[in-house]
């Protein structure tokens, strides 16, 4: 695949199995260099109600891109102009740049992985590849697994409440150690 846009609202993308971005080179030749795999909002009105879910998932293959980190390199989600968003149950590999570049507003991850190798001393450095770069208002992210190379979590300007986090939480009574 090379590109997916969704510019209607109430659309689930089913993601089962693999889906898996094709080379650089037609990337670009068949995209115009679209600015990411799948992208949500990117028509004239706004969309709302989108899911993606399914139980599969998309594998950026990252390291044709890595090495290119001057290069432009494609986010694997990205949104704009979009209301209501449900990633769930999706598993991202190796994104080319930032994974999930949402600009949305009222945005759900559930049970979402995005996973790249470390991106400094390894012999493929993964550059920049950020799992979520929280772009709007209120988005809750819960039962996730990132682990990339760069930030996990970026924060802009928004409300964000992320839950189950891998420390354990303090009770009010307890002082810091």
């Amino acid at each position: 695949v090379y590109s997916v846009n969704v510019t209607v609202s109430r659309t689930v993308l089913s993601v089962e199995g693999a889906l898996v971005l094709g080379d650089r080179a037609t990337f670009y030749a068949t995209t115009g260099n679209a600015s990411a795999v799948i992208r949500v909002g990117y028509g004239e009105a706004e969309v709302t109600d989108v899911a993606i879910a399914g139980g599969g998932t998309v594998d950026g293959r990252g390291a044709a891109w890595w090495p290119h980190r001057d290069d432009y390199r494609p986010h694997m989600v990205e949104t704009k102009n979009t209301r209501r968003l449900l990633i769930h149950d999706v598993t991202f590999l190796n994104p080319p740049s930032h994974c999930l570049e949402l600009s949305a507003a009222w945005v759900e991850l559930s049970r979402v992985n995005v996973l790249a190798p470390p991106s400094t001393d390894v012999a493929l450095e993964s550059h920049n590849t950020d799992a979520y770069d929280v772009h709007g208002v209120y988005a809750y992210v819960h039962d996730v697994n990132f682990t990339t190379g760069d930030d996990d979590l970026a924060f802009h300007a928004n409300h964000t409440l992320v839950e189950r986090s891998a420390r354990r939480r303090r009770r009010r009574d307890e002082s810091p150690k």
